[in-house]
């Protein structure tokens, strides 16, 4: 009898440590996918890698949407810019942040699935493409010919310029103004959401819980 108590007890302490590392294991699994959607909803490109087996899976047009690239494909496009590269970051840091408002996520459930676990999550994200379209459909509208003409004229009554000024110093005055413009269209341009549940399968990648990007649906 004692044996067979023995026998059971071992039994039970094998079940009971089994159980657990399977619950640590989801309790981990939960959390690797919930920090990856907390960064993801803030378009934090170099956190989201974090969390990634393959870190080019990030899709680029939500990547685009990086404050550091933004500049850098601003810049890029219109060397001019250059310059005022401090001002044109608040007008990245402008954008990022009317995308990062519409954006949210909420942990559905986390299932086993063979040596992996699965993490149903609910997105709720902008139409990347469309919000593309409307902000530079309101971004030409921000730096329209009339508008500009209104700067200048302002910049001329104020006496920020004159007709003397060199076409640096007109530059210098006028481009501020315009990323200013700019930054105020932010409030304009249209952001289309929609909501889905998308799975992010997570796996035990050489010693790491990573999302295997191969298996989940992050795009």
């Amino acid at each position: 009898m004692k044996k067979l108590l023995s026998a059971l007890l071992v039994l039970v302490m094998t079940v009971s440590l089994f159980v657990g590392c399977a619950d640590k294991n989801k309790e981990i699994a939960t959390e690797v996918a919930d920090d990856f959607m907390s960064a993801f909803v803030e378009l934090d490109v170099d956190a989201m890698e974090n969390y990634l087996d393959d870190a080019d899976a990030i899709p680029e047009d939500m990547a685009n949407f990086d404050i550091d690239t933004l500049v850098d494909n601003a810049i890029d496009s219109n060397p001019a810019i250059a310059p005022y590269e401090e001002d044109f970051t608040k007008f990245a840091e402008a954008v990022v942040e009317k995308m990062t408002d519409n954006m949210s996520y909420t942990i559905v459930e986390t299932e086993k699935d063979g040596k992996d676990y699965v993490v149903t999550v609910e997105m709720t994200m902008p139409d990347f493409d469309e919000v593309n379209k409307s902000f530079e459909d309101t971004l030409k509208s921000s730096v329209s010919n009339q508008k500009m003409n209104e700067l200048i004229t302002k910049l001329f009554t104020n006496g920020t310029i004159t007709a003397s000024s060199s076409q640096q110093e007109i530059l210098d005055a006028v481009m501020p103004e315009v990323i200013n413009l700019m930054i105020e269209s932010v409030d304009d341009f249209k952001v289309d959401t929609e909501t889905e549940e998308k799975e992010l399968t997570i796996s035990k990648i050489d010693g790491e819980w990573l999302i295997n990007t191969k298996k989940s649906n992050i795009d």
